[in-house]
């Protein structure tokens, strides 16, 4: 078994880093064109669109279930 050395840690965590700070530009990139692909497709487009106000509405829907009754 061979023992790591101070160096041999830094330059392992470095190239983990490095290696990490690419995978997570790359991922960005790739989910960024991705979303543009796909808003331009006016079906999708239309899907996303009764989706998110669908989710609106039921949470404001909640948020008045629970506010508190007004006293007058």
């Amino acid at each position: 078994m061979t023992q790591k050395t101070v160096l041999d840690r830094l330059i392992r965590d470095r190239v983990l880093s490095a290696t990490l700070g690419t995978f997570s530009r790359t991922t960005e990139k790739i989910a960024e064109t991705l979303a543009e692909e796909l808003l331009r497709e006016p079906e999708f487009r239309e899907q996303m669109r009764q989706l998110v106000r669908a989710a609106f509405t039921k949470a404001l829907s909640d948020l008045q279930a629970e506010a508190p009754e007004e006293k007058e």
